[in-house]
């Protein structure tokens, strides 16, 4: 259960429990116990407007989430933008951290003190699917 604080709790502790109150949205009249008062809104929402309220909030994250771009390797949601010789390259976590430790792998203890060479694009996803350069 998450924490609430001590404001918040005053502040339904000040409502009456026995106090009817009016849904902004339905109209609908009834005690505390079923049309809640909204912190520092104003306005007071019955149980099924809130559940529609979320039902609507939530499927709109589904549908941006579905519109954020993927990973060029699966269908995860690509979030780290890999740099390479040509163009940029979008990797899931997965990926990433693959393509990392196979470049470590592949240039840590090679002695060489010079900065290791940018991996192309086929490299870089060949290393992201476990492969060597």
């Amino acid at each position: 259960m998450p924490r609430i604080s001590n404001r918040m709790a005053a502040w339904w502790d000040s409502i009456p429990h026995n106090q009817e109150l009016t849904c902004r949205d339905c109209g609908r009249v009834d005690t505390k116990a079923y049309v809640q008062p909204q912190y520092r809104k104003g306005y007071a929402l019955c149980a099924e407007c809130i559940d529609a309220l979320n039902r609507v909030a939530r499927e709109e994250r589904k549908r941006q989430l579905a519109e954020m771009p993927r990973c060029v390797l699966c269908r995860r949601r690509g979030t780290f933008r890999c740099f390479t010789t040509g163009d940029p390259v979008l990797l899931c976590g997965h990926h990433k951290n693959a393509a990392e430790r196979g470049y470590r792998s592949t240039y840590n203890g090679a002695g060489v003190w010079l900065p290791p060479p940018t991996p192309s694009r086929d490299q870089l996803l060949r290393l992201a699917q476990g492969g060597t350069i």
